[in-house]
């Protein structure tokens, strides 16, 4: 398919903003704990990726949609309507987790104001206030991680196979969310929304590390290295995950990335010229003791990787 690495890119945009909004409400848990303490770049820090994570999740719906208008059709229709009453559920979750997202912001952005943080006798926020966001800030990031990669990876797995004669009840959809290829897939977008906030994380105290003064740096620094860590070690993971979701593809699709298909090949190449890049940007980043300067170049590699990977994923069929 000639097209593949553009429709990739399409994807990739997707991906990659629903991944940051889906895990950055739990790396947000850590960041209140910390800004409530008295942490002002923890503080500083927390209210930007609410928005940013408000900002992915409506464009990662909107360009959602414009990637499933691109596959829709009647065949297309009957898969979504075989899911039962999950697609419904689905919807009205993705709602749910953009209103609890942009409470919380809003939240933070009283808790933690300018005109707080400006102030030199800045301690922090109440307890209850953060037991109260907390609790909304975990019940957006389970909700999306726990319903969107499984409720899409039902949707692939039907696709690929004939039609169930009923639409899936509950039994029936917790059985395949039990299938290997099912839960190796969604494993890998869980991590992959850990590794991509991570490594925004890093970008955004890598920016800000640099305007600072000696005073300040020291506290992006050690959220910059937090964000590398969040997106290192789910990395890590996705080596061995991503050979599980290709033990688990058909012989067919194998074929294609092997030796089947030009676009299947090059796609492969890709992921390796990628993959190497991103760690090569990781091991560079931490090296680094008193500086936070590749937190770019992870964001720009991993795009790369996410972007090789869709492409893999299409030319796989």
């Amino acid at each position: 398919m000639l097209f593949d690495p553009l429709l990739a890119l399409l994807l990739t945009c997707h991906l990659l903003s629903v991944n940051i909004a889906s895990a950055a409400p739990l790396a947000m848990i850590v960041l209140d704990r910390r800004a409530s303490r008295g942490d002002r770049s923890a503080a500083e820090l927390l209210t930007k990726v609410g928005f940013l994570a408000f900002k992915a999740l409506l464009v990662g719906g909107l360009l959602g949609v414009l990637y499933g208008l691109r596959y829709w059709s009647d065949d297309y229709a009957a898969v979504i309507l075989a899911t039962g009453n999950r697609w419904k559920f689905t919807i009205a979750e993705y709602f749910f987790s953009l209103l609890l997202v942009a409470i919380v912001w809003v939240l933070t952005k009283r808790a933690y104001s300018k005109a707080r943080l400006a102030d030199e006798s800045f301690s922090g926020a109440s307890f209850g206030g953060f037991l109260v966001r907390a609790f909304l800030l975990f019940a957006a990031g389970t909700n999306l991680l726990y319903h969107f990669p499984i409720f899409f990876q039902v949707i692939a797995h039907l696709r690929s196979g004939p039609l169930p004669a009923e639409p899936l009840d509950s039994a029936a959809f917790r059985a395949l969310m039990a299938e290997p290829s099912i839960a190796y897939r969604s494993l890998h977008v869980i991590l992959a929304s850990f590794a991509s906030v991570g490594a925004m994380i890093a970008w955004m105290c890598g920016l800000r590390w640099k305007r600072a003064d000696a005073e300040r740096q020291t506290g992006w620094l050690r959220w910059y290295r937090f964000g590398l860590h969040l997106a290192v070690w789910p990395t890590v993971a996705q080596l061995f995950v991503g050979f599980a979701v290709v033990t688990v593809l058909s012989s067919a699709a194998q074929n294609r990335l092997a030796f089947g298909s030009i676009p299947g090949v090059l796609s492969v190449v890709a992921s390796l010229i990628t993959l190497v890049g991103l760690t090569y940007a990781m091991i560079l980043g931490l090296a680094e003791r008193d500086r936070a300067s590749r937190g770019g170049a992870i964001v720009l590699w991993m795009s790369a990787v996410i972007w090789s990977m869709c492409w893999m994923s299409l030319a796989a069929g």
